[in-house]
């Protein structure tokens, strides 16, 4: 809290692009982070991920940088390519005249990836993923266990052609161990509805059947995550 605060005092108002040029955002950056390259890379990686998106730019730009050394400190990149966390932009009081929210501030979420690699870095797990279930290819559950069963489509070209239905996650331990679940879309989209902030049903609905979109505010609402990469944040 104290760094944030500093942070935030030397830099207030400033947009990312021009903070992290201040001495306190580099002299942070260098002592978080001692090798030249990686600083370098690190310093790539974070400004592609707010370049790319609009509500990262309104961020107080001290939170994105913690944000991202967050994800720094545990090995993990925030470039969207590798889903291994992200830096979520979320609004503060809406602002009906102004159309936008009163300031947004940016958090660090881990992802898919992220949790991928932390858990094979632990030497715990043989085996290890979240993947999406296409149509027919989910046939119920196991009476015995209540593990799903699953018969994949053995044609790439034809299953990636085919209707996401719903996501299978598993892993097994290096002592034989085994879990795995699975979710139908419905449901994660039920899931999203109650936890996320960021999601919006309705514009969600729209984005998936191509429609127009609303003025600002709904496509503000369609650059988030949970729209953008629905299944990734599904498998998350």
């Amino acid at each position: 809290m104290a760094v944030t605060n500093s942070l935030t005092t030397t830099s207030k108002k400033l947009p990312f692009s021009k903070a992290i040029e201040t001495d306190t955002y580099k002299n942070l950056i260098n002592s978080s982070i001692q090798n030249e390259k990686a600083r370098n890379r690190f310093i790539t990686a974070v400004m592609s991920a707010v370049s790319a998106n609009p509500n990262l730019q309104k961020c107080d730009a001290a939170t994105v940088l913690t944000s991202a050394l967050q994800g720094e400190a545990i090995g993990l990149s925030p470039s969207p390519a590798l889903g291994e966390y992200a830096i979520v932009p979320y609004g503060k009081k809406w602002n009906a005249e102004k159309g936008d929210y009163e300031s947004y501030t940016a958090q660090f979420q881990i992802m898919t990836g992220g949790k991928v690699q932390l858990a094979m870095r632990s030497g715990q797990y043989t085996e290890l993923d979240a993947i999406e279930v296409r149509e027919g290819e989910y046939k119920g559950k196991d009476r015995k266990t209540g593990k799903a069963i699953l018969e994949f489509i053995e044609d790439d070209e034809v299953r990636e052609k085919t209707p996401i239905v719903g996501y299978y996650a598993y892993f097994k331990l290096v002592n034989g161990f085994f879990k795995c679940v699975y979710w139908s879309k419905t449901r994660v989209i039920e899931h999203a509805k109650r936890y996320s902030k960021a999601f919006n049903y309705d514009v969600f609905k729209k984005v998936q059947n191509g429609e127009k979109l609303n003025g600002w505010k709904e496509e503000t609402a369609a650059s988030t995550p949970w729209i953008q990469h629905f299944d990734t944040m599904a498998c998350n």
